[in-house]
């Protein structure tokens, strides 16, 4: 797996996770909790510190900096 994506399955899946929630953050009006659902995170306090580790920001950092106004 590693060789043809570059990372670990675990690293990958956080990635494609993050990714979605990122998404999700700058689209919608969802709650943090629910997005943290959506993209199956096992709780709150884990999506936080994956997204942090991952963007630099915590989620409602990364929304309040990113969010495409309606």
């Amino acid at each position: 797996f590693k060789e043809n994506t570059g990372a670990g399955f675990v690293e990958y899946l956080n990635r494609v996770r993050t990714n979605k929630a990122c998404y999700l953050l700058r689209e919608t009006d969802y709650h943090v909790r629910d997005i943290a659902v959506q993209c199956g995170f096992s709780s709150i306090s884990n999506f936080n510190k994956q997204f942090r580790k991952a963007e630099g920001l915590s989620p409602r950092e990364y929304r309040a900096q990113f969010r495409v106004a309606p």
